[in-house]
């Protein structure tokens, strides 16, 4: 088993087996650590895992369901470099990954602070309240810049610098989360090569599934 095999690609993403699977588990490690760093915020270290490891939980609703249409829509405008995943997702079928998202967990009762976090994780609400989307955003983007990024979205991810000022971070401190992010991947690597989060991975996307 490499890369923690998903029962079902996303094609929707152009994503293969274990691909989302990683690059959620690498931000989960990371949004803790932005959390350690930010010293700004006070969030439970247990939430800001769980919420950087479901943040794009709406792309296994979206990655499974979309239409061969819409898909290559999709990814005509991500290609282009004209607009982001979020708002091509929003042009095309009327929604974005990160609401179906938000949805989702909603309808399973997870704390709302999550909830929000993964609303907004790519346009992160910049005070008290939306205080975490802002840490799952910048773990989420140094993720996604060190190579763990799944699909089309490695064409169309960008970093709020507005996110790093609202938390404090430096750019001596957004190296060091980069370092942290390559010591994350290696460690999602050797674990799944022992441990596959196929049979997790799999349930979670029929559950998703069928609340839609």
């Amino acid at each position: 088993a490499v890369g923690g095999q998903i029962a079902t690609p996303l094609s929707g993403y152009d994503m293969e087996a274990g691909v989302l699977w990683h690059h959620s588990v690498v931000t989960a490690l990371l949004t803790p650590r932005v959390l350690a760093i930010s010293k700004k915020i006070t969030v439970d270290t247990s939430i800001a895992y769980t919420a950087g490891l479901v943040h794009d939980i709406g792309k296994l609703v979206i990655g499974q369901t979309l239409e061969s249409e819409a898909r290559e829509r999709i990814h005509q405008i991500v290609q282009a470099g004209k607009t982001s995943l979020l708002q091509a997702e929003k042009l095309v079928i009327g929604c974005d990954h990160a609401e179906v998202g938000a949805c989702l967990l909603q309808q399973w009762r997870i704390p709302e602070i999550i909830v929000e976090a993964v609303a907004h994780h790519h346009q992160p609400s910049l005070d008290g309240s939306g205080s975490l989307s802002a840490l799952v955003h910048v773990a989420d983007a140094v993720a996604h810049q060190t190579g763990a990024s799944p699909g089309w979205e490695s064409f169309a991810f960008s970093l709020h610098e507005s996110a790093l000022t609202f938390l404090g971070l430096s750019i001596a401190d957004l190296e060091a989360l980069t370092f942290a992010a390559l010591d994350c991947q290696e460690s999602v690597a050797k674990q799944t090569t022992v441990t596959s989060p196929e049979s997790s991975t799999a349930r979670m996307g029929v559950a998703a599934k069928r609340s839609f």
